[in-house]
């Protein structure tokens, strides 16, 4: 498959797989069993993880900047 999974959003992992079902498709982190969604075929299922990953990578940073920002203003 030509395109790239991005890493587990829960556990930074790059053992990935595709596990196929009877009528679908998900990625799967083989190290700590995190699922994509179930999707038609192997392309969905790949761009469904990636782009979960994205926004739950994002929006990580966003709660880190905000903790950062709650303790420099306790600091103050």
């Amino acid at each position: 498959m030509s395109q790239l999974l991005e890493a587990c959003p829960f556990c930074a992992s790059q053992q990935l797989k595709i596990v196929q079902g009877l009528l679908s498709q998900r990625v799967v982190c083989k190290l700590c069993s995190a699922q994509g969604s179930r999707e038609t075929d192997a392309l969905k299922a790949v761009n469904s993880w990636n782009r979960i990953s994205r926004e739950l990578r994002q929006a990580r940073r966003i709660e880190t900047r905000q903790m950062v920002r709650e303790i420099g203003g306790l600091r103050n």
